[in-house]
């Protein structure tokens, strides 16, 4: 399985949820974390993304959700 992601980043990170301290909906899937470009006038990337997983089969439902992102607003040197 691969997700399209964001176009100049690249994953860094993933990990699987196996706690118990976000709802339930997160349970059963995976958290990406994405660096992003560095050499673009608006910086791309840099964000976590949620990969769920199907229960059952244990295979990704084929989307992702943006879980953490916007923290990163045009810094200088970008």
């Amino acid at each position: 399985y691969t997700t399209d992601g964001t176009v100049h980043s690249a994953a860094l990170d993933v990990r699987f949820y196996t706690n118990n301290q976000f709802p339930n909906r997160y349970h059963n899937g995976a958290f990406a974390a994405f660096h992003g470009s560095w050499n673009r006038n608006n910086g791309t990337g840099y964000k976590i993304i949620f990969i769920p997983f199907n229960s059952s089969s244990n295979e990704p439902m084929g989307y992702y959700e943006d879980f953490v992102y916007g923290f990163l607003t045009n810094p200088p040197g970008l």
